[in-house]
């Protein structure tokens, strides 16, 4: 379902030039009560969307940098081109003041970002969002999966028609070297620390290593951007600190952390649908959860509840109503205990809220 920034989308595609009370009417029509902040915000998104366009367009069309060797060109394509803004995310003006300086700051030299905070409260889609805004294309490294120190540029490959041995570039490899690049390394903490070494010439003033398998020097990119996201804190299993070399590389730092309760309700409103009235009650119980979550009590909670599973609960609520709790919300907690159990303490709060049908 589209939700009130979908409608919104489409009514300004229609016609650029409506107006609030154009709007208004339409969005009451199909059951929303839009807002002159609301309309104002997504106008200004939809202009910004409208210029990315345009640039990529242009870009697709006289770069050099889409035209790849082999049979790999059009895959290479697709990450070349920016994302797309959400109007839905939730950017403050403090962050928004912040995001224009690191573009201002990117034309003169590359930029290292470290976004921190607790699992799915939205770190890496406010690195999406920089892209977006600015209309840079962006790689997102899951760096879990990096293994060892040449991962990150590529593999030697054998061709056995003509028995020799090539050196196949990575996407990061292309990425790291292209102009206004958003790199995302994404939950950087959970590599091994010396794997993480080998990026350290990028991020620092060098901005260039040498690949020896590749007989090549590897420079960063003009106007390139790191993101690094970490998640920290005993709940997060597998992760390592990072040392005072890496941390300090990062050195511009945003705590991200989970948003106003009417914020996030609004948020889950709008990509589901679900209506605000449910949205709100799937919140309070939520900050019920991540401040006992947060504490040493004896009725605390092993994890929080993340704006990602809430939005994954509220898009089920929506498909299959209250049901559908018991395995988005209540599944992920422990029924060891009974009543006095995480699970059995989820659950009282979800009745409290939504009645017994969840039973």
């Amino acid at each position: 379902m589209r939700g009130i920034a979908g409608l919104m989308n489409e009514l300004f595609n229609a016609n650029p030039e409506v107006s609030f009370e154009q709007a208004h009417a339409a969005a009451q029509a199909q059951g929303y009560n839009l807002k002159l902040g609301t309309y104002r915000v997504n106008k200004s998104n939809w202009k910004k969307l409208q210029n990315v366009k345009e640039q990529v367009a242009v870009e697709v069309e006289t770069s050099e940098d889409f035209v790849f060797e082999g049979d790999v060109e059009e895959e290479l394509k697709q990450f070349f081109v920016p994302p797309v803004i959400d109007s839905t995310h939730v950017i403050n003006q403090e962050l928004e003041t912040l995001f224009d300086a690191l573009n201002k700051a990117s034309q003169k030299k590359p930029q290292n970002v470290r976004l921190n905070g607790p699992a799915g409260c939205g770190k890496t889609t406010t690195a999406m969002e920089f892209a977006a805004r600015f209309g840079r294309p962006m790689l997102v490294m899951d760096c879990a999966n990096v293994r060892e120190p040449r991962d990150w540029f590529g593999h030697k490959d054998y061709d056995p028609k003509s028995g020799t041995i090539t050196w196949k570039k990575s996407l990061f490899y292309r990425m790291v070297q292209h102009t206004g690049a958003v790199i995302v390394l994404d939950e950087v903490n959970r590599i091994n620390p010396m794997v993480l070494n080998t990026l350290l010439p990028l991020l620092d003033d060098r901005r260039r290593t040498y690949l020896e398998e590749a007989k090549s020097t590897i420079k960063v990119g003009e106007g390139v951007v790191f993101f690094a996201t970490t998640n920290e804190g005993r709940e997060y299993t597998g992760t390592v600190g990072l040392d005072l070399a890496q941390a300090d590389r990062l050195s511009t730092l945003i705590e991200v952390s989970y948003l106003p309760e009417k914020q996030e309700a609004d948020l889950l409103h709008q990509r589901t649908d679900l209506s605000l009235d449910q949205c709100t009650k799937l919140c309070q119980v939520a900050n019920q959860v991540r401040r006992k979550a947060a504490s040493d009590g004896a009725d605390s909670f092993s994890r929080a509840i993340s704006t990602r599973m809430l939005l994954n609960a509220a898009e089920k609520m929506v498909l299959g109503g209250y049901s559908t709790l018991r395995y988005t919300l209540l599944s992920h907690y422990s029924a060891e205990g009974g009543e006095q159990s995480e699970r059995g303490q989820l659950l009282k709060l979800l009745v409290g809220k939504f009645g017994s049908v969840i039973q």
